[in-house]
């Protein structure tokens, strides 16, 4: 069975420069070298670039929408798809919650740039800590577990 998709902007993944005998020793080097070695070129359907915290209005759903919040922090790249803003493309720290990850491991020794969600959170709603937590597995030490999730907080 054939789905057709309508409405959808795409852009094309272009390699700059292949990697010769470089080594990225960890995913934070990595992800700060994707501008160097890979770019996006964005469809010519796409008319400009709105850059703002509020939605763009009916006018300039022909362009990308860069949210940002109050102070200025990018939220994520958005365009106008099948009636609505979508995103493209997120800032894994949108308010410290966007990026949620599970972890089979050592609990009191979270990767470095992450926090181990723990009861009462301060930045997500009690009934998110909640479920997150009640999925923990216990190591055997009180307090440290073998399968447990992390949220991004920065490197």
């Amino acid at each position: 069975m054939t789905q057709v998709i309508q409405d959808v902007t795409k852009g094309t993944l272009r390699v700059q420069k292949l990697l010769e005998r470089e080594c990225i020793r960890d995913w934070r080097q990595l992800i700060e070298s994707i501008p160097e070695y890979i770019s996006v070129e964005i469809p010519n359907s796409v008319n400009g670039l709105i850059v703002g915290n509020n939605p763009p209005g009916e006018d300039d759903t022909n362009k990308l929408w860069l949210r940002r919040d109050n102070s200025g922090n990018v939220f994520g790249l958005y365009a106008f798809q099948n009636g609505s803003w979508q995103l493209l493309f997120g800032n894994i720290n949108e308010g410290g919650n966007t990026e949620i990850r599970w972890i089979a491991g050592n609990s009191a020794n979270p990767i470095p740039g992450w926090q181990v969600i723990v009861a009462n959170d301060p930045v997500l709603p009690t009934n998110v800590w909640q479920k997150i937590i009640s999925e923990y597995v216990p190591s055997g030490t009180p307090g440290v577990f073998n399968y447990f999730a992390v949220r991004y907080v920065g490197f």
